[in-house]
């Protein structure tokens, strides 16, 4: 099973069908550009908590031809969360 973890922003969620358009950066270890695309939300993930404009770091592995999310992180939560945080 392929998978990778990329940087993006969503552009819209089609809850109905569990999916998300999202632009994202380029996958080097795959020599991809960067490219905007559909992907599925895994069942896992809670699809009310994404909202277009996120900016998101995400894990998805490829299924029989889709492209499946499997872990998201919210780059704006985590940010305001951890502000003030040390390394």
């Amino acid at each position: 099973m392929s998978s990778a973890t990329v940087a993006g922003v969503i552009n819209s969620i089609m809850p109905g069908h569990r999916m998300a358009n999202i632009s994202r950066e380029a996958i080097e270890k795959w020599q991809r550009g960067p490219a905007t695309m559909d992907f599925m939300i895994g069942e896992q993930l809670d699809i009310s908590r994404f909202k277009a404009g996120h900016e998101i770091v995400f894990t998805f592995e490829i299924r029989d031809g889709e492209f499946i999310i499997t872990e998201i992180n919210i780059q704006e939560q985590s940010a305001n969360k951890h502000a003030g945080h040390r390394e």
